[in-house]
């Protein structure tokens, strides 16, 4: 409060969209810290374009409703 410092989206996400923002997470820090095998990964996501994205990278994704 102190310093002005208001925290938006922006701050957050880099000015990426999610599929973008998504990808960049995965191939910097989800990736090198858990092993690059995709079959290890399961993403529940509602976006189709980011479900396109983790496809591209050989990971298995589907809406939550495939789930629930």
């Amino acid at each position: 409060e102190t310093t002005g410092f208001e925290v938006d989206e922006h701050y957050w996400n880099f000015g990426f969209q999610p599929p973008q923002l998504k990808k960049y997470w995965m191939e910097h820090e989800v990736l090198p810290k858990h092993g690059d095998d995709p079959s290890k990964y399961l993403a529940i996501e509602s976006n189709p374009k980011t479900r396109a994205m983790y496809k591209k990278l050989g990971i298995e994704a589907a809406p939550k409703q495939d789930f629930i």
